[in-house]
């Protein structure tokens, strides 16, 4: 597992740390790496809900949007300078969320 660059960004997965465009090292859980790791390999395209909770939770059910709205949020916490107006890991409305280095 080699860390991976997107911009000024790096997630490195055998660390299991995500580096900011601030430079800002920042430790993740295996499930908010897993998350960051797909929303890296897909930046710039929009990851749908459900591919979302199948590919890092392996399931689907109704509570699956509020786990991963909330998996962004703690995401955003953690690595947005301002989590209430994310510039990075962005909603789009009634489909799911993108990351934009």
């Amino acid at each position: 597992m080699i860390p991976i660059a997107l911009g000024d960004w790096t997630l490195d997965p055998r660390r299991q740390v995500c580096v900011t465009n601030q430079g800002t090292a920042v430790d993740l859980t295996p499930r908010e790496m897993h998350l960051m790791g797909l929303l890296f390999k897909r930046a710039g395209q929009v990851c749908p809900t459900g591919q979302i909770v199948q590919h890092v939770w392996s399931f689907a059910g109704r509570q699956a949007r509020s786990i991963v709205a909330t998996s962004v949020w703690r995401l955003r916490t953690k690595l947005e300078q301002d989590a209430q107006q994310p510039r990075h890991l962005l909603t789009v409305r009634n489909v799911g969320y993108t990351f934009r280095p």
